[in-house]
């Protein structure tokens, strides 16, 4: 099956998609920004491998990479990391899954998530 990386899986859509793919067969590397993070420690077990990184931190999407790197060569890369508002949206949601991908070994595919909130964001990146 398929090694595929999920970043911001420790909850919500991108948990559904990291177990999903696991129940299917696949090797799923779940990505959280820290341990804490993955509240339920069984479903450690279910995947391939787990990363941590904050990915507002440019040195730790740097890391990232190296740790992914490390795995081999995905066969996907699903962005699912993203923040709604707040400092860090430019970094999280632009800037990482941009530098992610350039830094890594290519995928061979990359999959990027995104909102209707895009409609009504604003530039004001102090908000």
């Amino acid at each position: 099956m398929s090694l595929v990386l999920v970043t911001g899986a420790s909850g919500g859509l991108g948990l559904a998609t990291a177990t999903a793919l696991a129940d299917a067969g696949h090797d799923v590397v779940l990505h959280a920004r820290r341990p804490s993070r993955v509240t339920d420690k069984s479903l450690l077990s279910r995947m391939s491998d787990v990363v941590y990184a904050d990915l507002a931190d440019l040195d730790e999407i740097v890391g990232l990479a190296r740790q992914t790197n490390r795995i081999g060569r995905f066969d996907a890369v699903i962005h699912n990391a993203g923040v709604l508002n707040g400092p860090e949206v430019f970094a999280v949601n632009i800037v990482c899954p941009y530098l992610l991908t350039v830094l890594m070994t290519p995928p061979g595919r990359s999959i990027v998530l995104s909102s209707s909130m895009h409609m009504s964001g604003s530039t004001d990146l102090a908000a």
